[in-house]
């Protein structure tokens, strides 16, 4: 199945900095980021994304950053022990995330694999949402 072949189930935030959706059939979140962002912003969308996901038993997660500009290391940290603990409590199996190869998300998304690897949580990051969609299918 290809991502765009996904129906929007709900939109849970349509914002310039971020959209968010769900994808009921498969019981995905979808982020998509754009722009630069403000550490209220990020937190403001995240804790939006997990009050939905809790309410509605979601299980994958998928981000797009490739539109985003670099995250902020004191908003990359409140993911990390804030945001990525709360979502595996409430039922996070498994999350990716789609950026476009800069050096600077490498090393966001890297860090981001380290702490879910500790959480034995499985991540991993794509190029491409089909490519990242198909992973979080198996």
């Amino acid at each position: 199945m290809k991502f765009n072949d996904l129906a929007i189930t709900e939109v849970v935030q349509d914002e310039k900095y971020a959209k968010v959706n769900y994808y009921e059939p498969i019981q995905l979140i979808y982020m998509e980021w754009n722009g630069k962002v403000t550490s209220e912003q990020y937190k403001e969308t995240f804790n939006k994304a997990l009050a939905y996901a809790d309410e509605h038993k979601i299980t994958l997660f998928l981000s797009d950053i490739c539109k985003r500009k670099i995250t902020a290391p004191s908003d990359r940290q409140w993911f990390e022990t804030v945001a990525l603990p709360k979502a595996i409590k409430k039922g996070l199996k498994k999350g990716a995330a789609v950026f476009d190869g800069n050096p600077f998300k490498r090393y966001y998304l890297n860090t981001i694999f380290l702490k879910t690897k500790m959480y034995m949580l499985p991540f991993k990051f794509f190029t491409s949402a089909d490519k990242a969609l198909e992973w979080l299918q198996r």
